[in-house]
């Protein structure tokens, strides 16, 4: 089987806001190239923010 692996720029982190009641006030989606731009990734960072992405769509 082919190990596929998304390419940075599909790749992003979203940071949630809630209020006090737990409803959501706000979303930001940050593309993880912002954070990742000095370096290439690691085989650890891939597979960490693949996970986190797996999460969402689930």
């Amino acid at each position: 089987m082919k190990d596929v692996k998304p390419s940075i720029e599909e790749l992003a982190v979203e940071l949630v806001e809630f209020d006090d009641h737990d409803q959501q006030i706000r979303s930001t989606i940050t593309p993880l190239g912002a954070y990742l731009h000095d370096a290439p990734a690691t085989k650890e960072e891939l597979d960490m923010t693949s996970r986190l992405v797996a999460m969402k769509q689930r």
